[in-house]
C-alpha cells in the first residue's frame, strides 16, 4: 500500500514568487562597482548569477568575482561585505515583488485539505520572511527552513531533513516542489518526491535533465499531485 503523501515542502524563489529578474537587478547592482575590469555586457553578469540560482548567496558572489578576474583571496574578503549590500539593496527594491499567478489559490486549497506545508530555501531569515509577510503567504506555512539556519543548504537534503522534522511526517509522505537542479538533487537525496515547478525556472532544460518525478508547467498542478487528497 501506498503512503499517503501528506506534506509539500517548497523553495521560494522561482517557485512560489516570480523573483530572479528583481534577483539579478540586485545582484548587478551590487557586484558591478567591484568588478577589476570592465563589463562591456551586462548580460554576462546576468548569466552568473542565473547558473547558479539555489547555492547560497556568498558562493555565488565568491565564483563570480573570481570568474571575472579576482584572486581566490581577493573574492573571500569581499563576499561577505557583497552578501551584506545585496540584502540591504533587496529591501530598497523588493517592493515589486510578487507571487507567481495561481500560488495563493492553490496553496489556500492545499491547506483546507489538510496539506501540512513548509518553506524551504538557501535565503537568509529576514528577507525570506518579509517576503512571505508582505505577500501574505506567509499564513500558509508551518515551518520555514532558511539557508541560515542549515550547516549545509541545499542541494544537500539536510534543510528537507529540518523541514520534515518540524511537519512532523517522514520522507515517504512528502513531495518537494523547485525550480532549480539543487532543488530535484536534495529531494532525491531526502528520499522526498521531487516535482520541477517550470514556471519560474530560469533554466528548463537543466530543471528537467536533473530527473524529477513530476513535472508542473502551472501552479494549479499542485492540487493533482499523487495522493495529495488522502492527506
Amino acid at each position: 500500500m501506498t503512503t499517503p503523501r501528506r506534506a509539500v515542502l517548497f523553495d521560494l524563489d522561482g517557485t512560489l514568487i516570480d523573483s530572479h529578474p528583481l534577483m539579478t537587478r540586485c545582484f548587478t547592482d551590487t557586484l558591478l562597482p567591484h568588478l577589476p575590469r570592465r563589463v562591456e555586457d551586462p548580460a554576462t553578469l546576468a548569466g552568473l548569477f542565473l547558473r547558479q540560482l539555489g547555492l547560497p548567496l556568498d558562493v555565488i558572489f565568491l565564483t563570480a568575482l573570481q570568474t571575472l578576474g579576482h584572486s581566490p583571496e581577493s573574492a573571500v574578503r569581499l563576499a561577505p561585505a557583497l552578501c551584506a549590500t545585496y540584502r540591504r539593496h533587496m529591501t530598497e527594491i523588493d517592493q515589486a515583488l510578487q507571487p507567481f499567478p495561481g500560488i495563493p489559490e492553490a496553496l489556500a486549497a492545499l491547506r483546507d485539505r489538510g496539506v501540512r506545508m513548509a518553506v524551504v530555501t538557501t535565503k537568509h531569515a529576514y528577507l525570506a520572511h518579509r517576503h512571505l509577510r508582505s505577500l501574505r503567504l506567509a499564513k500558509f506555512f508551518s515551518a520555514i527552513i532558511t539557508g541560515d539556519q542549515c550547516q549545509r543548504c541545499k542541494p544537500d537534503p539536510l534543510p528537507l531533513h529540518l523541514a520534515l522534522s518540524a511537519l512532523k511526517v517522514r520522507p515517504e509522505e512528502a513531495v518537494a516542489v523547485g525550480d532549480t537542479p539543487g532543488d530535484v538533487a536534495a529531494a532525491k537525496a531526502a528520499g522526498v518526491l521531487a516535482a520541477a515547478a517550470t514556471w519560474g525556472a530560469a533554466d528548463p532544460a537543466a530543471l528537467l535533465s536533473a530527473g524529477p518525478d513530476r513535472v508542473l508547467t502551472d501552479p494549479a498542478q499542485l492540487l493533482a499531485l499523487d495522493l495529495l487528497d488522502n492527506a
